[in-house]
């Protein structure tokens, strides 16, 4: 690199932003990856022509056109999301391990550190805009499995699985819980004065002071028709009747008895 100042230094000795305001920028980076650069064009200090034109002033690193100097040779060199972590792309290879990678800040050393060591070769910047650089990322440089295992990308897909994880948990308690209550409970439909209640192959329909008992007993000969003016005739029929019944059809009939009958006696 042809100097070690810092991007703050420069921007400052241009007389393009104060002290102050780079304080401020440097408070808002603390604990993200985003670049001081890019923190002073979002808070509209600076233009992103600006930041260019200085860098390629200071460092004596050309501004390029990513479309006329991309070469296929490197567009799996670095996966999509590190890309994208960085806004930097790679645009051709150089004599003796060289990478040319067009980059909005050539002196982010923790970025060129990290390619350097991923790719093992040596960086040398050129300069892109930025909003060049994102779209030449999607136009040129594929996805791939790195980009999905990416800690970024992987806990988007882990909160998008987690939602989905839920939501079937929820969706499975619902039904379980509908079929316990179905199971237990059976059916209840009203319709006009008409109240019926269904479950094992039973039927109870009440009517005003008309209670009927339709259906088939699990240890009875032919089918129940058999009806009732109130609840309590119905009871005495049933505890006659018990054996005729399995446990769960009679535990239902004396629940639909003493559970609901009572307040339509």
């Amino acid at each position: 690199m042809a100097t070690t100042k810092r991007l703050g230094q420069v921007l400052t000795e241009k007389g393009l932003v104060t002290s102050e305001q780079i304080n401020e920028a440097l408070r808002i980076q603390v604990g993200g990856n985003r670049r001081i650069g890019y923190i002073l064009t979002q808070m509209k200090l600076i233009t992103e022509d600006q930041l260019l034109e200085v860098l390629s002033d200071q460092i004596d690193v050309p501004i390029i056109s990513i479309d006329q100097e991309f070469k296929q040779e490197v567009k799996s060199i670095l996966p999509r999301y590190l890309c994208k972590r960085y806004t930097v792309i790679p645009v051709s290879l150089g004599k003796n391990n060289v990478m040319n990678l067009a980059m909005i800040d050539p002196s982010d050393d923790d970025a060129i550190k990290d390619i350097e060591q991923y790719t093992n070769m040596a960086v040398k910047p050129v300069l892109a805009n930025g909003r060049e650089i994102n779209t030449a990322i999607e136009k040129f440089i594929p996805l791939s499995s790195k980009d999905i295992l990416n800690s970024t990308l992987s806990n988007r897909v882990l909160k998008i699985a987690g939602v989905f994880a839920l939501l079937l948990l929820c969706l499975t308690g619902f039904f379980t819980y509908k079929y316990i209550q179905i199971e237990k409970y059976g059916t209840i439909t009203v319709s006009g004065d008409v109240t019926t209640y269904k479950n094992h192959d039973l039927m109870l329909g009440v009517e005003k002071n008309s209670i009927s008992l339709l259906g088939h007993g699990a240890y009875a000969e032919g089918f129940y028709k058999v009806s009732f003016s109130n609840p309590n005739d119905l009871k005495s029929f049933l505890e006659r009747k018990q054996k005729s019944f399995s446990e769960k059809q009679y535990n239902w009939l004396m629940w639909v008895v003493n559970d609901s009958l009572p307040s339509r006696s």
